[in-house]
């Protein structure tokens, strides 16, 4: 028992442990990303297996459920979500490194008012809810799909109240560098929906889903309370007031606040473009910004998140921030690249694998498919977005992402008009207006990033981008060629079984080839693998080191 209890302090140790570098907090942030990935993976299969009806005479009861969550995603979004990325997490860390204490205060008085805030919205919502959701539908929507949306909109408004708290406790925790605990939270979210849906559809129907999404909410939170206190933050119910921080905390905000409110503005013309095309498409494209977002969780995501604190730290040294941005910038291409190519080779293997359930027919996973292609254009612009937004917060600019979110949007909209409905494109139509929409957003910020901190290493950016877009490109001729001979005169893949073996020998073969392109252009970021090796070979030895005794302590009581 002394043993166990010995080896479960270490693990326990190791979970809260700070991390030093943006690598190691990465890597932490990739595994987590991967878990929850998988974890999100198997909910919508099982939603698409409960819950997708396309020949059901009400309409798919899907496109209900995501249109249920756009009003509460957009008040969470407005309030909460862009306060906390663009002015709590720089503003906590500065004090927190001077006293503790102050920076418990700041988080109190911050969370206090924007908690009440957001209270206001989330009744608003309750009160207009129907029109809010005939708003942002178009008349593709059936009269019990518009009548489901409505009823679980209002249950979602619980669960972003949950997510209020919770993205305030995972600030807190990732501004002094804890994030193992916060980046495997969203497991715990995946997990409410699942347990929900396989357990209460049948008699809560499609609503199941909807309470999921208000019990992984909350187990999203309740994990990561007690680290929080650990650290020493302590609630107070009404906290001491500083006008002079609210009003520095306020005047960064408001920019991410209108960035964030045009992005989910963003959100709602892609759902009336697609409830105005009907047949499905809200879920279908859907299901497909989701694999498309897979890559960009695991590099983008991952890379940036990891690396705001120590660029917040960085801000007044010019030369060492323009240094960790390039590098960050560079590590992201060198994993979202090959990504990229891989999504757009094996979309339709994807897409059979993610939500090919018997009531997912063939004809919708081909249409998905296609948008999945278009879409993965975009992975590694996309992936980088989420590290230019976050180099702009270090510098406390919150205007520059506000430019570039209005421009995303206006492309969005114009792009989704004419490729959508005025070509008759249908769903592919709104994977090209994404596409291009967020690929003009990118290079936008990138070339404000560099106008505002140098040219310093620029040309060694670019051409170290260059060389990794080329061992990509060569990468898809050569998987094209592979997947389609392996399709043709190997596996069957009318069977799943077979189906996986030809995903796994495709990506496998892809993987092969990139590293050996990398290695012949001489692409520096190559020696990350190796350097993840060695950290998790490490990690391996410590754990391993601790484990005999507790293992021996087990087969003992057992025998």
């Amino acid at each position: 028992m002394q043993a166990f209890t010995r080896w479960l302090r270490r693990q326990s140790s190791w979970i809260e442990s700070q991390q030093a570098s943006i690598l190691s907090a990465a890597t932490i942030i990739f595994v987590a990303n991967m878990a929850s990935t998988l974890a999100g993976l198997v909910k919508n299969r099982v939603l698409s297996s409960v819950y997708f009806t396309p020949e059901f005479q009400g309409g798919n009861l899907l496109d209900a459920y995501f249109v249920a969550f756009r009003a509460p995603d957009f008040a969470f979004n407005l309030i909460i979500l862009g306060s906390l990325s663009a002015a709590f997490v720089p503003l906590f860390s500065a004090r927190y490194a001077k006293s503790e204490k102050d920076a418990f205060r700041f988080a109190n008085q911050t969370m206090y008012l924007l908690m009440s805030v957001f209270v206001l919205a989330s009744i608003a919502i309750l009160l207009f809810t129907e029109p809010f959701v005939h708003f942002l539908t178009g008349d593709g929507l059936t009269d019990l799909q518009v009548t489901e949306a409505i009823s679980m909109t209002r249950i979602m408004v619980l669960a972003q109240l949950f997510f209020g708290f919770s993205g305030f406790i995972s600030a807190m925790l990732q501004s002094v560098k804890r994030f193992i605990i916060p980046a495997f939270s969203p497991l715990f979210y995946n997990f409410g929906i699942i347990f929900m849906t396989v357990f209460a559809h049948d008699w809560l129907g499609i609503q199941a889903a909807a309470w999921g999404t208000v019990l992984g909410a909350g187990l999203h939170m309740a994990v990561q309370i007690p680290l929080l206190l650990k650290i020493g933050y302590r609630p107070f119910i009404w906290p001491e007031w500083n006008w002079a921080d609210m009003r520095e905390f306020f005047s960064l905000t408001a920019p991410r606040t209108l960035a964030l409110g045009v992005s989910q503005l963003n959100l709602w013309v892609i759902t009336f473009f697609a409830t105005a095309i009907g047949g499905n498409a809200l879920t279908m494209i859907t299901f497909g910004q989701m694999l498309m977002n897979i890559p960009i969780r695991f590099f983008g995501v991952s890379i940036g998140q990891a690396a705001l604190p120590f660029l917040s730290a960085e801000q007044h040294d010019i030369v060492g921030f323009r240094r960790t941005v390039y590098r960050s910038l560079r590590q992201i291409f060198f994993f979202a690249a090959p990504a990229s190519v891989l999504l757009l080779i094996l979309r339709v293997p994807a897409v059979r694998l993610a939500y090919g359930t018997q009531e997912f027919p063939w004809r919708n996973t081909l249409i998905t498919a296609q948008a999945v292609g278009i879409l993965a254009v975009s992975i590694a612009p996309q992936a980088a977005t989420h590290l230019l937004m976050r180099a702009f917060y270090a510098l406390n600019n919150t205007v520059t992402p506000l430019i570039a979110a209005v421009l995303y949007l206006v492309g969005t909209a114009a792009f989704g008009w004419y490729f959508s409905l005025q070509m008759g494109m249908g769903l592919n139509g709104i994977a090209w207006a994404l596409t291009l929409a967020a690929t003009l957003e990118t290079f936008f910020l990138l070339f404000a990033l560099i106008w505002r901190i140098g040219l310093g290493d620029v040309q060694k950016l670019f051409w170290s981008l260059l060389r990794i877009t080329s061992a990509a490109f060569l990468m898809a001729v050569t998987l094209f060629v592979f997947q389609r001979l392996l399709d043709l005169y190997v596996f069957e893949t009318s069977r799943t079984l077979q189906l996986l073996q030809l995903t796994m020998s495709v990506a496998l073969m892809g993987g092969a080839v990139y590293l050996i392109l990398c290695w012949l252009f001489r692409i520096e970021e190559l020696t990350i693998l190796g350097t993840i090796t060695r950290k998790i070979r490490q990690s391996w030895k410590k754990v391993s080191k601790s484990t005999p005794a507790f293992l021996e302590t087990i087969s003992g009581s057992e025998s």
